[in-house]
């Protein structure tokens, strides 16, 4: 039986699967654990029926009788599947799988049922460790960040966007321009639709900025060939920047305390003839009508289907391109 710490990093940096095959590591007894084509974690209990209890777990969902062709020449058949969110972490799903497999035995599905009770308080709470989700919603940001200073042709506007990067912000936009009305949240999604939550009011209502937008992005998990990780990324942009730029981006990767590890093990690309979209916030369903919170409503979250149809990539540029115009280098003779 794997350890936490070991079964926790095989689950971080367990990859999803490439040219059909499927991903799969053997915790103990009949269960094994593996990845998604969308990235979710998946615990599995291989020949185990329904339990007869009811479930109910907000982040998960459970399915029976699923059938795997595995990578590793062996098929799982009558499988108990547990399906968690992007966003619950490794170490979570670790403890629910080590104390389900902390005994010998063929685990049943009122086996499952126990260990998640035990570990309720884990995989019912939002997620603060890096769980796919964080890494996906990480990549959509340093996109859109290699972005803007492909646009930004001084050391000022590369400053300037490196500043814009709310890195360690929670519930805010993730890009806020220094001396200037706008400000923006990014949206990465591996759905094959432009599905994204709104997880704060904040991120497309806030009245010290006056223009306000969400840039919707839609990338896929793919082979190591295929893409780039995270890690690829940052590097990326590192190798863009010098001087002060560089030390203020350097700072802000610092507070973020990646873990490297897991950010480096998965890969993404841009969906095809699904490129980034930039919608006002305005325009996203709900604002209209959510905005400004009734009294006695400190929060609200909600659900958005984004259409296709927004600012053109050339558009996009374009804008960037305005954003950071008012950034005017001063010469030291002026």
């Amino acid at each position: 039986m794997s350890t936490d710490m070991s079964l926790e990093h095989t689950i971080a940096t367990l990859p999803v699967p490439v040219n059909g095959l499927q991903p799969f590591h053997h915790v103990g007894s009949n269960v094994y654990i593996t990845r998604s084509i969308e990235g979710n974690t998946q615990l599995i209990l291989h020949n185990t029926m329904a339990p007869s209890e009811s479930f109910n777990l907000k982040h998960a969902k459970l399915q029976s009788e699923v059938s795997f062709v595995s990578s590793a020449s062996f098929d799982l058949e009558d499988c108990l599947v547990l399906e968690f969110d992007l966003g619950i972490d490794a170490y979570a799903i670790a403890k629910v799988a080590e104390h389900l497999t902390r005994n010998e035995g063929v685990k049943t599905g009122s086996d499952l049922l126990h260990s998640l009770d035990v570990f309720r308080s884990l995989v019912e709470n939002d997620s603060f460790g890096w769980s796919f989700k964080r890494i996906v919603s990480l990549w959509g940001e340093f996109a859109f960040l290699e972005r803007l200073l492909s646009n930004a042709d001084t050391p000022l506007k590369q400053l300037r966007c490196v500043q814009a990067w709310q890195s360690s912000a929670i519930h805010c936009q993730d890009y806020c321009f220094p001396e200037s009305p706008v400000a923006l949240d990014v949206k990465t999604t591996t759905q094959q639709t432009r599905l994204h939550e709104i997880t704060s009011v904040d991120q497309v209502a806030r009245q010290e900025r006056t223009e306000l937008y969400l840039a919707s992005c839609m990338i896929r998990p793919v082979g190591e060939d295929e893409g780039w990780s995270v890690v690829d990324l940052l590097l990326r942009i590192q190798n863009e920047l010098s001087g002060e730029s560089l030390e203020v981006f350097d700072e802000s990767i610092e507070r973020l305390e990646m873990e490297m590890e897991a950010c480096g093990a998965h890969y993404f690309s841009e969906r095809n003839n699904r490129p980034l979209r930039l919608f006002s916030a305005s325009d996203v369903p709900g604002v209209r009508q959510f905005t400004p919170l009734p009294a006695g409503v400190p929060s609200l979250s909600w659900p958005v289907l984004l259409p296709e149809q927004g600012e053109s990539e050339i558009e996009l540029d374009e804008m960037i391109y305005g954003w950071l115009s008012a950034y005017v280098e001063v010469s030291k003779n002026d």
